[in-house]
């Protein structure tokens, strides 16, 4: 993973956040992706997840990367 970006990182309770990941693997192989989020939520199998936080808080947000050979 070379970056992780958010479109914000502070939102009103409702509001929406644009995660997107920048990948590449050194071999060319198709990349896998798994978004995940502190409250259980997991997003799609795409570079990039829109997300609506509907409570107050702080939320660890992950992505995960594999060209699922492993290595």
């Amino acid at each position: 993973i070379s970056a992780l970006n958010a479109s914000a990182l502070s939102i009103p309770v409702g509001g929406s956040v644009n995660f997107s990941v920048d990948a590449a693997d050194p071999d060319g192989d198709v990349l896998a992706y798994h978004f995940s989020y502190s409250d259980g939520a997991f997003g799609d199998n795409q570079p990039f997840h829109s997300r609506v936080f509907n409570n107050a808080g702080n939320f660890v947000v992950t992505c995960e990367v594999s060209d699922m050979k492993g290595g």
